[in-house]
């Protein structure tokens, strides 16, 4: 979950870093807000959605179950479609 987590906020970071860096150095959250300003709307949602289930995955809480396999492999699924949506173009 650590690792699925790490690469969507590092796919964030390279996206940043093709449009405007200077948001590259601000912290994920910060640069999400910014994000649907400047890239599609649905992508923007998916990424939040997204990190939020993994960052909550990630953090132990005692009255809460582990995610189940299902929720894993569609996180990484997600993952994999934004990292996708976000990287740069070739012309």
């Amino acid at each position: 979950m650590a690792l699925l987590l790490r690469a969507l906020e590092e796919a964030l970071c390279r996206y940043w870093q093709g449009r405007k860096p200077q948001l590259a150095r601000c912290p994920p959250h910060a640069q999400a807000l910014c994000l649907e300003s400047y890239a599609d709307p649905d992508t923007a949602r998916r990424w939040s959605a997204t990190w939020a289930g993994l960052s909550r995955a990630c953090h132990y809480h005692g009255y809460e179950l582990a995610p189940t396999h299902a929720e894993l492999c569609a996180w990484r699924d997600d993952v994999e479609r934004v990292i996708g949506a976000l990287a740069p173009r070739t012309r």
